[in-house]
């Protein structure tokens, strides 16, 4: 996994123990352009934030519209595609706008 992966499951490990979303939204926010892959749990520890994710709505947002998945990296061959973790992932989100919208 990437270096923004790594640091997503570290950002979503530390809000586990601390529950300090200003320390960790920031990591989360970056690591969602910079590692796709990892959006499933990063959503999941979104929602567990709760009102503090307000700030990464436009990205959830962007989520649900693209017609493009996450996992789907543009490579020839192998097309690394995991349907239970998107829709994981496409239920997480739905979840975070239905609850910061309400």
């Amino acid at each position: 996994m990437t270096a923004g992966g790594s640091a997503a499951r570290t950002a979503v490990a530390l809000w586990r123990v601390t529950g300090d979303a200003d320390e960790v939204l920031p990591v989360l926010i970056e690591a969602w352009t910079s590692a796709p892959a990892g959006r499933p749990e990063t959503a999941a520890c979104l929602v567990e934030m709760g009102p503090a994710a307000a700030p990464a709505l436009p990205l959830i947002r962007r989520e649900l519209a693209s017609p493009r998945r996450h996992r789907n990296d543009d490579s020839t061959g192998n097309v690394r595609y995991d349907v239970a973790s998107d829709e994981a992932l496409l239920r997480d989100c739905r979840r975070l706008v239905a609850a910061l919208d309400g």
